[in-house]
């Protein structure tokens, strides 16, 4: 969990590091992993040190006072400088920062994670695009929580459809931009215009399959489909088409929901309170979850179409008892992730079989050089080939696929000094979506490129987060300031916002399988 790894930080850097905020921001993008903290999260870490928050705390600590009501105190003055009516979210940022310095203890963390509300009233809507006209999801309810998950012991919250929220203002309109690509060599160019245009940093999409099209709910079936509307055949209550899977935050829950793309209604996936990063099996039947517990994120594998049990993906006693985001195959068979430890770091990238139940028994590390760097998530483009990222602090991060029958690697974007993150594939287009920018874990643009590399070209240049494809390839949604906006794939600078859902999207978005 974040407050774990700030602790783990400030053990590996020394208390220096929060001295000063640009350091301090510095070491966040280089020791945590993406799916750690949302931009929001860390830019009110930071805050927290810039505007002197901490600082308070510490003194009044060692003036004798109680670490929660220093919190409390320190946390509103916070918020009052910030301009933000949402004390919460400040106190929170004070309480885990001083829980990483040993100077607030864990119950004061659990406190605010599960008691405190950390949403912000929205203003008054403006007008607002309106939502094209579906039919809303049924009501469902979230699977029982596993009972090796470690949570607050505080109750969680009924899993229960959520009431929509007043529409927030939408964003400024997007900058103009030539997104007509250059000649490949001419990446100088690129980079330059990126740099330019970006608040930018390596940033997320997610990866999908052509959404159980001419697939069983036989996770081990060997069709691919051809591109046509099989939903019908799908086990009742599995995820739909025209909904995404995403994480939101809501009276102080992460829980993961299912969202109506033409309407915006949530329903509750999982129970939290620390949900994130969710994935879809081809057939839409199974989700795989990061669920919180006080180790880091722990990958469970949820039937969504049964409603059943959430259970671990891969063995608690193995390499993977902890990773960062699962992709499955395009034929549902197999799944993968990048596999950490204890303190976050990677131990390999590694494939296992999926069993009727979802689960992988053992999985087997598939050899790439440099394991060491690995980060972020996966995107399969085909049955046999893995699209993984590495990530180097001077050299940016660079996307790199393996055939898994030959072991044969090689690297689809070039050491330009930029981030290149988490790919998303689309088997209807042909083409890997990702985010490039400056700087690792802040807003970037997003591109496609053909998975050899080949015939770059960029989206959409506006600083964004985790771009994603529909089933059929025909658009793209993607977050701004933790709202969802979805367009067409080729004239992203026409998205709308996707209104009314309950919270703000707190981690990468998935439409399409990945």
């Amino acid at each position: 969990m974040l407050h774990e790894s700030l602790r783990e930080l400030i053990v590996a850097r020394g208390a220096g590091v929060i001295a000063d905020a640009e350091e301090f921001r510095g070491a966040l993008d280089d020791f945590l992993r993406e799916d750690e903290a949302t931009v929001g999260e860390l830019n009110l870490l930071v805050d927290a040190v810039r505007l002197g928050a901490v600082q308070r705390f510490l003194t009044v600590v060692d003036q004798g006072a109680d670490p929660a009501a220093a919190v409390r105190e320190a946390g509103l003055s916070l918020a009052r400088d910030r301009g933000t009516d949402d004390p919460g979210r400040s106190r929170w940022a004070v309480a885990v920062i001083g829980y990483a310095l040993g100077r607030a203890p864990m119950s004061v963390v659990n406190d605010l994670i599960i008691s405190e509300s950390t949403q912000p009233t929205p203003p008054p809507p403006p007008p607002a695009v309106t939502p094209r006209a579906g039919t809303p999801p049924p009501p469902d309810s979230g699977p029982p929580r596993p009972t090796t998950v470690v949570a607050p012991s505080t109750a969680a919250l009924p899993v229960e459809p959520v009431a929509q929220r007043p529409v927030p203002a939408p964003p400024p309109p997007p900058v103009p931009f030539d997104a007509r690509r250059p000649a490949r060599r001419g990446r100088g160019l690129l980079a330059a215009l990126l740099v330019v245009a970006l608040v930018a940093a390596i940033a997320g999409g997610v990866w999908w399959w052509r959404s159980g099209d001419g697939k069983t709910d036989d996770p081990n079936a060997d069709e691919t489909g051809s591109g046509d509307d099989n939903s019908s055949a799908r086990a009742p209550g599995a995820i739909g088409d025209d909904e995404l899977v995403l994480a939101m935050e809501v009276d102080g829950l992460t829980r993961v929901y299912r969202v109506g793309a033409q309407t915006g209604d949530a329903t509750p996936i999982t129970s939290g309170p620390l949900d994130q990063n969710p994935a879809i099996s081809p057939d839409r039947r199974w989700i795989v979850t990061l669920l919180g517990d006080s180790g880091g994120k722990v990958p469970y594998v949820v039937d969504v179409a049964s409603k059943g049990q959430a259970r671990r993906l891969f063995p608690e006693s193995g390499p993977c008892a902890r990773a960062d985001r699962v992709g499955w195959s395009p034929d549902g068979s197999r799944v993968a992730a990048v596999c950490v430890d204890a303190t976050n770091a990677p131990l390999g990238l590694f494939v296992g079989l999926v069993d009727d139940q979802g689960t992988v028994a053992e999985p087997e590390e598939v050899d790439v050089p440099a394991a060491g760097s690995l980060k972020g998530a996966l995107s399969w483009v085909s049955d046999s080939e893995l699209v993984y990222q590495q990530y180097d602090t001077a050299k940016g991060s660079g996307l790199h696929v393996v055939d898994l029958d030959s072991g044969e690697t090689r690297r689809i974007t070039e050491e330009d000094g930029l981030f290149h993150g988490q790919p998303d594939y689309s088997s209807d287009r042909g083409l890997l979506l990702l985010a490039v920018g400056a700087k690792r874990l802040e807003p970037s643009a997003i591109v496609a490129v053909k998975p050899d590399g080949s015939d770059e070209q960029v989206l959409l240049a506006d600083p964004v987060l985790y771009p994603t494809w529909s089933p059929d390839g025909s658009e793209i949604a993607f977050l701004r300031d933790g709202r969802l906006f979805i367009g067409p794939w080729d004239e992203l600078g026409a998205a709308h916002e996707l209104t009314g859902l309950p919270g703000p999207v707190s981690a990468p978005p998935v439409w399409g399988s990945r």
